[in-house]
């Protein structure tokens, strides 16, 4: 399998308050550069507000909006981009995750099952997936933290998207960004735990990180009921407030992992034009190291076009930027992973793609001469798949009883007591386990399969087998989510003379 081209050219959007933020970077020969970024405004001006026509809902908007941006981009007539939607925080749910020792292969099955575990949802009703610290490691426990929300979110989110203009190949949160960020330039702040805290329109993203791990993320308001009709100075002193009450809610949060003094630094990503005094006060209450970092400190990583202007609320986006080109770092994706290579629709402008009504007439045409070659062979190929589908159940009906008799015809010249082992079995085993199937053989050994339980209950079963009477060197060969629920393979030995 070739290893996928890694995307040169992206775009990135992102909804603060009433405004959509976009940002187009690039990797060249000789560096990283920015060729367009600005914010669309999405809310409602005087006028617009007296109308009542279509054209004027928040999803009209917002497509809108998008097809504004695609008319600034430099894409060229075949550039290959990769667009990159950042969701909003507090829509998304994130959990840290520390793994038993397992294989990578099976991290996914374990992370999937606790995703779902934790949200009471069918896992096929939930987008989600993770982040492992590019400074993990090769450790085989892994700690990391997985992202989720429901699937209804993700595709209400897809349906308001204008047609064939800036489809996302990824939906993602911009807390990782930060923190990889971080990570790639200033590693010595998360020597100790550090508390990094990122606003997000009038929300704020709270983090927990060491280089090993993000263990612990959360969004809150900073806009309370209680600011509505202010004025600026107390507005902006009611949000500082609630940031520095937040602060100590989270340092509270994680006291059971980080006690009091383990927490060194707290790191404040783009704060510039706030008055830091009362988190500063919390910050000497907690023996915390205030570092600041902000747009300039991602600029200068950039070579930027001279007709861009860029705010202070691009600072996540460039740190992701700044990830994916140059540390080659894609994040967790909710769409699922990227495509090796993007859709028509992104080699060519949008002016010059054919209309709805062309493409529904070809399709239809097409369509129709196809129907004409199915109707000739669907016949033989549905009775040719029946027939397969017959034969493959025989083959197993008769494999099961090939391996029935072989194990039967074992047993009979074995001196194991096959009656005790399976009432020890019986009795040793929790009633909340389940043998899906026991395979014994007195010269390769026992193979089973349960279903059920957990990891921490395996390891008390394999404990338990290999102290009795019948059996030995009994370990978990792997451990998985089948259909059926939590899954282990054990394999052992029969005792002789049991």
């Amino acid at each position: 399998m070739r290893p996928k081209k890694r995307p040169q050219h992206l775009v990135f959007l992102q909804s603060i308050g009433d405004s959509l933020l976009w940002l187009e970077a690039k990797r060249e020969e000789d560096g990283l550069r920015i060729d367009g970024g600005g914010s669309v405004s999405l809310a409602l001006d005087d006028a617009a507000q007296e109308e009542t026509e279509i054209g004027t809902s928040q999803t009209d908007r917002f497509r809108n909006a998008i097809r504004e941006i695609r008319k600034q981009l430099h894409t060229g007539w075949f550039a290959e981009y990769r667009v990159i939607y950042i969701a909003p925080s507090d829509r998304l749910t994130a959990r840290f995750l520390e793994t038993p020792p397992t294989d990578e292969e099976n991290v996914r099955d374990l992370v999937a099952f606790e995703v779902s575990e934790a949200l009471q949802v069918p896992a096929e009703n939930v987008a989600w997936d993770m982040h492992l610290s590019s400074e993990h490691g090769s450790e085989m426990e892994k700690h990391l933290l997985w992202v989720a929300t429901r699937k209804e979110y993700v595709d209400s989110l897809l349906e308001e998207w204008p047609e064939n203009t800036l489809n996302p190949t990824q939906i993602t949160p911009d807390f990782w960004a930060l923190y990889e960020f971080v990570l790639g330039i200033h590693k010595e702040i998360f020597e100790n735990p550090c508390i990094m805290v990122s606003l997000e329109g009038d929300r704020a993203n709270l983090t927990l990180a060491t280089q090993k791990s993000i263990y612990l993320t959360r969004s809150v308001a900073l806009d309370r009921p209680h600011t509505a009709g202010t004025d600026t100075s107390d507005s902006s002193l009611a949000r500082e407030r609630i940031l520095s009450l937040e602060i100590e809610r989270t340092l509270s949060y994680v006291a059971d992992r980080f006690p009091r003094g383990s927490i060194r630094n707290m790191l404040l990503c783009g704060f510039e034009n706030w008055d830091l005094s009362l988190i500063q006060t919390i910050a000497d209450r907690n023996d915390l190291a205030v570092q600041t970092i902000g747009l300039n400190d991602a600029t200068t990583l950039f070579t930027i076009n001279p007709d861009v202007s860029l705010l202070p609320e691009h600072f996540p986006i460039l740190c992701m930027a700044y990830c994916r080109l140059e540390r080659h770092l894609n994040g967790p994706n909710l769409l699922g992973e990227e495509e090796e290579a993007a859709g028509w629709q992104h080699l060519v402008p949008d002016a010059a793609l054919p209309s709805k009504k062309f493409m529904t007439m070809a399709g239809g045409l097409v369509g129709f001469t196809v129907l004409l070659w199915i109707a000739g062979t669907l016949w033989y190929g549905h009775a040719r798949a029946v027939r397969l589908e017959e034969g493959k159940e025989l083959i197993k009906i008769a494999e099961k009883l090939r391996r029935e008799e072989a194990g039967l015809r074992e047993m009979s010249r074995t001196d194991v007591n096959y009656a005790e082992l399976f009432v020890y079995l019986s009795s040793t085993l929790p009633n909340e386990i389940i043998v899906k199937s026991i395979n014994l053989d007195i010269k390769t050994g026992v193979d089973m399969v349960l279903v059920g339980g957990n990891y921490r209950l395996t390891q008390e079963i394999v404990e338990k087998l290999n102290s009795g009477n019948f059996l030995r060197d009994v370990v978990e060969d792997r451990a998985v989510n089948e259909k059926e629920g939590f899954t282990v393979y054990l394999k052992g030995k029969l005792k002789f003379g049991a």
